[in-house]
């Protein structure tokens, strides 16, 4: 049997300090608090208005109850939506079986990997990760315990090695915030039919109160990898690729794409290109922010608060800051061809 590894900080990453907030998002740890301060509120007042009522000589056994039940009721509706959300694939897990596990005698490869980016972010040991046979590229995130990364053959087929890590990298990152427990919940809730919307409402209410959460927390994400892989250049290929080989109705071959990305052929004169960089601009635009993922990715590295994370990550990792590759013309020409096509689509 494998023994569970605890990935330790080193002395270096101890006296480096990379922490959360050197790459966290603006604004993000704001919108959560915003969002769980106001339903603190609502449901704090609705259990003072509980308890007043209730407050009578009748009704004297009961006023203890229920408005705790009220105040509970948040915790439990997360709670709830988590699980509800994670039982269909916990059972896609058990299916799979223990060969699906990435550990130190099966997926070895993968699983150093995963050990050095949780180790590299912070984490004290890495979350579980399986790779499971569907035929639909995938990779999520569950919550509980160490928390689990379940990711199909069918994506690691469809990517490059360290395409494939980069997205492990971004899921690794949402682990190290704590953020899978309430956007698994949020994101099964907003799915969900009317039933479930309003037997789980505060959640949804989390959502209203913080608002962009859900979005920052990507950025975040993003922002992690980018400082785990310390080359832009996979980090922005990776997530093209998937949100290409994950729609079925994307209407780009593989082939095409990384055609695209690796500049084969003149933008001028070759027409096979020309004809890429349309239809990559218009798969872009079409994905809900996807052109503003690839812009934060490009901002990062050039604020201040970026240079600093990429300085402390790349003493951890032993490298010169000066040796970190710089992002590829192509993605200069991805952002810049996304930001056209959607000029274009608005005329």
């Amino acid at each position: 049997m494998a023994r569970k590894t605890k990935t330790k900080k080193t002395k270096v990453q101890k006296a480096v300090g990379l922490r959360v907030c050197d790459f966290a998002f603006p604004g993000e740890k704001g919108s959560y608090w915003t969002g769980i301060i106001g339903v603190i509120i609502l449901f704090g007042w609705l259990a003072a208005g509980a308890f007043l009522m209730l407050n009578k000589p009748e009704t004297a056994a009961q006023k203890f109850y229920i408005p705790l039940y009220i105040v509970v009721y948040p915790i439990a509706a997360v709670l709830i939506g988590n699980w509800l959300a994670a039982k269909p694939r916990a059972t896609l897990m058990k299916k799979a079986g223990r060969q699906s596990k990435v550990m130190n005698n099966n997926f070895a490869d993968l699983y150093r990997v995963l050990a050095r980016q949780a180790s590299l972010l912070g984490m004290k040991t890495p979350p579980d990760m399986y790779l499971v046979s569907d035929p639909q590229p995938l990779m999520y995130s569950l919550a509980g315990g160490r928390g689990s990364i379940i990711a199909s053959q069918a994506l690691r087929d469809a990517m490059a090695p360290e395409e494939f890590e980069a997205l492990m990298a971004h899921e690794v990152t949402h682990h190290a915030c704590k953020h899978v427990r309430l956007d698994l919940a949020e994101t099964f809730i907003r799915s969900s039919g009317l039933g479930v919307k309003i037997g789980l409402f505060p959640v949804l209410l989390i959502g209203f109160f913080g608002r962009a959460w859900a979005e920052l927390i990507e950025f975040t994400a993003d922002r992690g990898a980018l400082l785990v892989m310390l080359r832009p250049s996979i980090l922005n290929a990776a997530i093209v690729k998937f949100a290409v080989v994950a729609d079925p109705n994307a209407g780009i071959t593989r082939e095409e794409l990384q055609a695209y990305i690796d500049s084969a052929g003149d933008i001028s004169t070759d027409a096979k290109q020309i004809e890429r960089h349309f239809k990559v601009g218009q798969f872009m635009s079409s994905q809900p922010g996807l052109r503003e993922r690839i812009e934060q990715l490009t901002e990062f590295p050039r604020t201040e608060a970026g240079q600093q994370a990429l300085a402390k990550m790349a003493e951890i990792q032993g490298v010169s800051v000066a040796n970190i590759p710089q992002r590829k013309a192509a993605e200069d020409d991805m952002e810049q061809m996304a930001v056209d096509e959607t000029d274009q689509l608005t005329m």
